[in-house]
């Protein structure tokens, strides 16, 4: 089962700490979600995207800076 994140505020936010918070939910759900992950974040007016075979959890989820939309 896929998880679905999406953040949109006024002001920019630390995408790694939203992340963190997402990575441990997926960490310890009763479904295993460790197939790998992507994100979609708008930095510097365009969507940039990033996708893994690493469990979230395990990824460097601080590598991403700051956004107002993921």
């Amino acid at each position: 089962m896929c998880r679905i994140l999406t953040i949109q505020t006024k002001r920019p936010f630390d995408i790694g700490q939203k992340l963190e918070i997402f990575a441990e939910l997926a960490e310890l759900s009763p479904e295993y979600q460790g197939d790998g992950w992507g994100i979609g974040y708008e930095q510097d007016g365009r969507m940039t995207y990033y996708h893994s075979r690493l469990p979230i959890w395990k990824d460097k989820l601080h590598r991403f800076g700051h956004s107002q939309f993921i």
